[in-house]
């Protein structure tokens, strides 16, 4: 009896260790990424249906597909922020290019395309980014550049404290939203579009990073 539950147990260790090594695997794998979208037309304002797509990254030279649906309504997701031409093609219309679309972080980005009647070896070129403003959800981000990191004046380096930078987003000097300075990793605690501090939330890389009483960086 004592060999076989030590054998049990055995067991039990090696498949807690395999579990812990798929949950890291996963975390790793974790990437932050943007999403493209929009609806093709013809000259009259009708969807264009089954539409070949190719959003290529121009710094990276990757290439993405996507085929427009029934209704003329494409979308491109989890694509690497950075900087895209997207190529809509279809037999009967000319091929569209559209060039110059930055995405970052996080973004969902409406890029409507029109498709001309003509030969596909004819090709329309339009400059068009982006919308600054996202139609699509209620969320709004701000973006804080490396070089923006590297350059501020930041106190002992508590990259925490660049929330502060963000539109809505102020200084909680305490009280009893936080009654606290926030967490080791930052010396400043805040409140974002007047909610608590303590509902504030973190995220690293996808995963939770959240002090679950006080609302400040938790690693």
């Amino acid at each position: 009896m004592h060999r076989s539950g030590r054998h049990s147990n055995g067991r039990l260790t090696i498949v807690l260790l395999a579990w812990g090594i798929i949950a890291a695997g996963v975390c790793f794998a974790q990437v932050i990424t943007a999403t493209l979208f929009g609806r093709i037309t013809d000259p009259s304002g009708a969807a264009v249906p089954s539409v070949n797509l190719t959003a290529v990254n121009t710094g990276t030279g990757r290439e993405f597909t996507a085929i427009s649906d029934a209704t003329g309504n494409y979308s491109f997701l989890n694509l690497p922020p950075g900087e895209y031409t997207l190529k809509a093609e279809k037999s009967g219309f000319t091929t569209n290019t559209t060039h110059g679309i930055v995405l970052v972080v996080d973004q969902k980005a409406e890029v409507d395309v029109s498709l001309q009647v003509g030969q596909v070896t004819a090709t329309v070129n339009v400059n068009g980014s982006a919308p600054l403003v996202d139609t699509s959800t209620a969320s709004v981000g701000t973006i804080v550049a490396a070089q923006t990191v590297v350059a501020l004046p930041l106190n002992l380096r508590y990259y925490g404290s660049l929330a502060l930078l963000s539109p809505g987003t102020v200084n909680d000097n305490g009280g009893f939203a936080s009654n606290t300075e926030g967490s080791p990793f930052a010396v400043t605690a805040y409140s974002a579009n007047g909610n608590r501090t303590s509902s504030n939330n973190y995220l690293i890389d996808g995963v939770d990073s959240r002090g679950v009483h006080f609302g400040g960086f938790s690693l």
